[in-house]
């Protein structure tokens, strides 16, 4: 073997890498618990608010060493194996930035009738386009005025030196896409400040490319009314008058004297440290005390940020002598002001929302924290306290409604700096602002956080303003961004959402872990049964597989989902495929009278072209899904393409590492491939698929017709929420009940939409699913929906009906998940085409592998119809497109094998014809497609049975696709190479087929 140091060195460095990473996630898992544990109540419930507070406390604590170096919380979770929603529970969300608002506001809310009837007929047209917005919006506008100037309508004040009257249409549109754009950022950016002050532990947000949409997971959620408001409500700008340190400190000192009282009358006792407990190979980690002032765990706060000033001091000192041990403790001396750890701004929270506490402030005096905060020499992070002035009517004396514009640009010396214009209101109240506040800050706030606190210089007449500072670019962006979110109204509406109760999360960990276990027993028994030594090979192989899998999803920072798992089972069963071609080779070779040696030396050569072949073809799948797909089954499919790619180095070059070390010892001639039981299997074998070919074109089309058939008398294919847009709800009760019966009981309720209710896994759990109110995406309409449902589940009232999750999917995105899911499959076709016709350099292999592609797909989806008549309801959603892709990539992995072994036989002998070789490469590869197909279809039957119901309509489709593509490959795919070559290859054939010996003593001459 050449390079055999590399590989090992190569395999040395991926474990260790592999290991210290899951390291990472080991460490977490004891802090969680740890967690769980502080928040769990006498009666077995755990509390998620003192769960969250206790991991929040200890963010910033050091709770890992790793030679020397010290990880925190925060750290180790940016590098933990995570779990995805569906596991742990949470709520999943899927926000669009609607244009319309943006639009009308850009217009100055004109009511120009063209203008309007484009803008309604643009909404029209959004829900079957994928095209933006904007783009509809020009279209429509020129169909109904095809003479009109958008110019005289977007010409205004708001707009100046962006759009005059002389700018063109293109121009205008141009301009309304760069607001657009501009608006989905800032809502991207002020959804990601509410969400991390939010209190969720790791939450996920991202931009979804393409779209206006923003995609958000909230791990452990279950107030969903509450995250909706959050979500969707507007942007509030403020700029509010400052109170100055001096001005505050003896408010201060008052409430010191107050907490001195209460805490010598031991009213109020300062929380006492709590010995550390030790994490087993990792640093101690500090476990919070109880704070008696909120009952919520705390750590001390720990060093201030820097040496205090003389103007520092005095201010201390202006708290009083006997200061208070909570508010020393609390707050710290900024160079600003005043501030406090940010793990104990909670705490001082609720020490502010104290009606007593509140008492010893002025009314007109309201705190409020920085949103940014400033970190430390040592690491630690501080959050500075401004100290707001209300006015009389308890309202910011200027907003962001006022202002029509804010850029970032530089001054005279080239810094950085931020320029904002006001319209003709804003321009009085903000002249009168500044004018009464010059040498004294003004807070600019958004949602409650003071983003700067610039020090006004002179009264500013006329509106225009420049705020400067020590801002690099992208900071003096973002907050001209910030001014501007007040700015452009650009509501956001929810199009998608899915809630998962953690009961449910916990279930499907157990499933999954089962299904995990079950699979790996069955397929290392199997290949020990069959491969005797050469399975023990193939088996450690698989288990270093799996755990550079695993090892490999940590160093992404990814999330492990139920499709996730799916996919290292599926791996589990596809991983042994290399070896299996291998061994498959190396039986061969000694058939032939070849050594041990060189068996396996000629063996794992000959195999290696299928091998990388079979693996692209199943790549190319999976980065079509993972481009294409969301939510889950993009876990899946990062799953599968690590999977793909680690099972080709485990199987082609650690297990040759293996091998080579066991021929090395004692024991090396005793290396064997067969066993009593696989030695006489497939030998000899010697049937002619090509006789029977027409047969086969015609039965598979008269399935797929019946199928078909059967679709269409049963109202159509039965979409899942994802592909028609709509709502469903898992509903558990104590005892099982009838589904037609909770139908009946919803249908009125439902208004007669059309509304599905199946056992959902469990005999006492079903799943409702209605487009009752699908095209509206409103939150008042996923209120009335739920009202509905359980108003008609009433008259369960006694078996306890309880929600268990949920999902929303509006019109538009069932529409663009449709559209999505067929350019995958169709993109899937045209890769795998263009990759083997590259590779076979004959357009007739690509023809016959796709088309079996394509009649594996069909299958699929006519055997989905026909279960239906059986009683079996599955829906086709975004997983069934995963199991779609999935097997195009295992069928066209098993054709190429037999495909490169045609080849292989045409190129060693070029006299021979390709319907003498068709036969005996069937033939010959059959062992090797029968044996990687029952590894695939064990595990395939383990997912069904012990899956869950969420995969079981996954595992089906793998079922009929796995048995659908051994018989397309050796029926449909390889005849049709032959029926599609050259006249003077597709002679009449013998009468008696070609034994597969006769091509291997030819092909050895």
């Amino acid at each position: 073997m050449r390079n055999k140091t590399v590989i090992f060195v190569l395999t040395v460095v991926v474990a260790a890498l592999c290991l210290y990473y899951l390291s990472f996630s080991l460490v977490s898992r004891n802090v969680q618990q740890k967690a769980e544990a502080f928040a769990t109540a006498a009666n077995g419930n755990v509390d998620i608010n003192k769960k969250n507070a206790y991991l929040d406390s200890m963010r910033k604590e050091p709770v890992f060493n790793f030679l020397g170096v010290e990880y925190t919380y925060e750290e180790i979770q940016e590098s933990e194996l995570g779990l995805g929603l569906d596991l742990k529970g949470g709520m999943h969300v899927t926000l669009e930035v609607s244009p319309v608002e943006i639009i009308k506001s850009m217009a100055g809310n004109s009511k120009d009738p063209s203008f309007l009837k484009a803008l309604d007929r643009a909404q029209q047209l959004q829900r079957n386009s994928q095209e933006s917005f904007t783009n509809l919006f020009a279209q429509a506008y020129r169909e109904i005025n095809p003479t009109g100037k958008l110019s005289t309508i977007f010409s205004n004040a708001a707009n100046k030196g962006r759009i005059s009257y002389a700018s063109t249409n293109d121009q205008v549109i141009s301009e309304i896409n760069k607001e657009v754009e501009s608006a989905i950022d800032r809502s991207f950016n002020i959804l990601r400040t509410r969400i991390d002050k939010f209190g969720v532990n790791q939450p996920n947000i991202q931009r979804l490319k393409g779209t206006g949409r923003i995609q958000i997971e909230l791990p452990g959620v279950t107030d969903a009314t509450r995250v909706r408001k959050l979500l969707q409500g507007m942007a509030k700008l403020e700029f509010w008058e400052v109170w100055n340190p001096e001005e505050f400190s003896p408010y201060f000192g008052q409430l010191n004297t107050y907490l001195a009282k209460q805490e010598a009358a031991n009213k109020l006792n300062a929380p006492a440290k709590k010995p550390a407990d030790a994490l087993t190979g990792a640093a101690a980690t500090k476990t919070p005390s109880i704070d008696p002032l909120t009952g919520k765990p705390v750590a001390d706060s720990g060093a201030t940020v820097a040496t205090a000033t003389p103007a520092d001091s005095a201010q201390t000192d202006s708290l009083g002598a006997n200061q208070s041990s909570l508010l020393a403790r609390l707050f710290v001396p900024l160079p600003g002001g005043l501030g406090a750890n940010l793990r104990d701004t909670a705490r001082v929270n609720d020490l502010f929302n104290r009606a007593d506490i509140r008492a010893l402030f002025p009314a007109n005096l309201r705190f409020l924290w920085s949103v940014k905060p400033i970190q430390s020499p040592d690491g630690k992070e501080y959050l500075e306290l401004y100290a707001i002035k209300k006015g009389r009517d308890g309202k910011a004396p200027v907003t962001g409604d006022y202002i029509s514009d804010a850029r970032q640009d530089f001054d005279q010396t080239g810094k950085p700096e931020v320029t904002m214009s006001m319209n003709t209101t804003g321009a009085r109240n903000w002249q009168r602002l500044t004018g009464a506040n010059i040498g004294r800050q003004v807070a600019i706030v958004l949602d409650d956080y003071v983003y700067s606190a610039p020090v006004v210089q002179s009264e500013i007449a006329g509106g225009n303003s420049s705020i400067s500072g020590n801002f690099t670019v992208e900071e003096a962006q973002d907050l001209a961004n910030i001014l501007k979110a007040g700015k452009m109204p650009a509501p956001t509406r929810i199009v998608e959402e899915a809630i998962v109760g953690p009961s449910l999360g916990k279930e499907a960990i157990s499933q999954g872990l089962l299904s995990t276990l079950a699979g790996l027993i069955v397929v290392v028994m199997f290949m020990v049964a069959y491969y005797s030594k050469g399975g023990i090979v193939a088996n450690l192989a698989l288990l270093f597989n799996i755990f550079f899998i695993l090892g490999i999803l940590a160093q992404f920072g990814a999330a492990l989902t139920l499709p996730g798992i799916a996919g290292i089972v599926l791996t589990i069963g596809m991983s042994v495929d290399a070896n299996v071609l291998i061994f498959e080779r190396i039986r061969e070779e000694l058939a032939n009278g070849l050594s041990v040696r060189d068996a396996i030396h000629k063996g794992y050569d000959r195999a290696f072209s299928s091998i990388f072949d079979s693996n692209v073809t199943t790549l190319l799948a999976g980065i079509i899904l993972y481009f294409f797909g969301s939510g889950p089954v993009k876990g899946f499919a990062i799953t599968l393409m690590i999977g793909i790619a680690t099972s080709f180095f485990t199987a082609v070059y650690i297990s040759r590492l293996i091998i080579e070390w066991w021929m090395s010892g004692k024991s090396g001639d005793n290396m064997s491939f067969s066993s009593g039981f696989s030695r006489g299997l497939f030998k000899n074998f010697n049937f002619d698929y090509l006789k029977y070919r027409k047969i086969a074109y015609i039965g598979s089309t008269i399935v797929i017709i019946l199928g078909f058939v059967a679709m269409a008398m049963q109202g159509g294919p039965n979409l899942g929420v994802d592909f028609k847009g709509g709502r469903s709800y898992v509903v558990n009760f104590d005892k099982a009940v009838p589904a037609s019966d909770v139908r009946a009981a919803l249908t009125d309720e439902f208004k007669e939409a059309g509304t599905e209710v199946k056992t959902y896994g469990a005999s006492n759990r079903l799943k409702v699913t209605t487009s009752y109110l699908a095209e509206e995406e409103a939150t008042e309409a996923d209120v009335t929906v739920q009202t509905a449902l359980e108003s008609g589940l009433k008259e369960y009232a006694s078996l306890n009906p309880t929600i268990l999750s949920s999902s929303k999917v509006g019109a538009t995105v069932a529409d663009d998940i449709q559209n999505t899911a067929i350019i995958a499959v169709l993109l899937s076709f045209a890769g795998i085409f263009l990759y083997v016709m590259l590779r076979f350099r004959k357009w007739q292999y690509s023809l016959g592998g796709v088309v079996a592609l394509i009649h594996d797909a069909l299958m699929v989806i006519a055997f989905f119809a026909i279960a239906r008549i059986f009683g079996l309801n599955y829906e086709m959603d975004q997983v069934f497109i995963a199991s779609i892709l999935t097997i195009i990539g295992f069928s066209i992995n098993d054709t190429v094998v037999i495909f490169d072994r045609i080849r292989e036989y045409l190129g060693n002998n070029p006299k021979l014809k390709m319907k003498d070789v068709i036969n005996p490469a069937l033939n010959d590869t059959l062992s090797r497609t029968i044996i990687t197909s029952l590894t695939v279809l064990f595990v395939v039957v383990i997912l069904f049975i012990f899956g869950g119901e969420t995969l079981r309509g996954f595992s089906f489709a793998m079922l009929v696709g796995v048995i659908s593509g051994i018989y397309s490959t050796l029926f449909i795919a390889t005849p049709l190479l032959l029926d599609t070559t050259s006249n003077e290859d597709n002679k009449p054939l013998a009468a008696t087929p070609v034994p597969s010996k006769v091509v291997t003593e030819k092909v050895r001459s």
